[in-house]
């Protein structure tokens, strides 16, 4: 399962969910969140693994990039 993006003051729920296997495959543009994306919004997980996503190694240059499994953008909430 893929969760691409929670933005715009969206709520997020995860609960009792997997969210494995996902990856960005560009090594250019904004490279983070390839499982989950939390942007301005609110996100609940509970119960839940989040593992085996993955961002272009080239990516630990680029100040756009980190959190394969989950990133949260500075105006997101995150509740685990």
């Amino acid at each position: 399962m893929n969760i691409e993006y929670n933005g715009s003051g969206g709520i997020l729920e995860l609960i009792q969910s997997t969210v494995s296997g996902n990856s960005i495959l560009s090594d250019s543009g904004f490279l983070a969140g390839a499982g989950v994306y939390n942007s301005a919004g609110k996100c609940t997980i509970t119960n839940s693994t989040i593992s085996g996503n993955s961002i272009p190694a080239s990516a630990s240059a680029s100040a756009l990039a980190g959190g394969a499994g989950l990133y949260n953008d500075a105006l997101g909430t995150v509740e685990i």
